[in-house]
């Protein structure tokens, strides 16, 4: 049995992880509750010098299915890239005062300190799961992370987000992560949860993905001649049926 198929076989057997569906090809865990999934990511890669090691970088997701479901008219991206997107993410790495857990996990292949490694890596995919999966269960939690931050133009610490990083193109206040669609998530989720707020946000997002465009932000250039479609499909969208669906379940 290859290494990272025996990690995975061994958290197959675990009591807390059974609940999760394994994805075999896809090195991800994935569990799902009326509409809104939570996601294990095991990034991984392997070093053969001086033997050969797999390193494995967890990252955790909650996708709330609605915010993605209703721009698939619009998406240009292969369905296997958009599966796994989360509406928010954690790495372990995360700077945050709550929890301070490692950056990654090796396995070596002589299997040394195989049961330490293992041990260590599995307290902390418990642990890390049972701090950041709670904070997201409805809408509303990820409505106060994201959008409330946005308008009131301040800065979120903790988990992996898409903006508030003073590099990201032209020094925007927002940062992107190598794809534009939160823009238009965070659209939905303002429209869903606030839509009061919607208007004030959708300017201050028209502001940067104007700075993004100006900076041949190739991720954008996708979306830029389409703004006007996008904008008007996701303001008359019907999200009654899907919310009915959530909060019955």
């Amino acid at each position: 049995m290859r290494l990272f198929e025996r990690i995975m076989a061994d958290l197959q057997q675990d009591e807390y992880f059974k609940k999760f569906k394994f994805h075999k090809g896809r090195s991800v865990l994935s569990r799902k509750d009326a509409g809104r999934e939570e996601i294990i990511k095991l990034e991984h890669h392997s070093d053969i010098y001086p033997v050969y090691q797999i390193q494995i970088y967890p990252v955790y997701g909650v996708k709330f299915n609605i915010l993605h479901k209703w721009f698939n008219k619009f998406e240009v991206r292969q369905s296997r890239w958009c599966r796994w997107d989360e509406s928010v993410y954690y790495k372990s790495d995360s700077s945050n005062v709550d929890v301070n857990f490692g950056n990654y996990f090796t396995f070596n292949e002589n299997k040394t300190g195989y049961e330490t490694e293992y041990l260590r890596f599995r307290n902390e995919l418990f642990s890390c799961s049972n701090f950041f999966f709670p904070r997201f269960k409805t809408l509303e939690d990820l409505y106060k992370f994201r959008v409330i931050p946005m308008l009131e133009d301040t800065k979120q610490p903790g988990f992996q987000e898409y903006y508030f990083q003073p590099e990201a193109y032209c020094n925007s206040r927002f940062r992107i992560t190598g794809t534009t669609e939160w823009v238009f998530e965070t659209l939905a989720l303002c429209l869903i949860v606030a839509p009061e707020n919607y208007s004030r946000l959708k300017e201050i997002l028209l502001e940067h993905i104007e700075l993004m465009q100006k900076c041949h932000e190739p991720n954008m250039e996708r979306y830029y001649h389409r703004l006007d479609e996008i904008f008007d499909y996701l303001e008359h969208y019907d999200f009654s049926k899907e919310l009915a669906k959530m909060n019955k379940q």
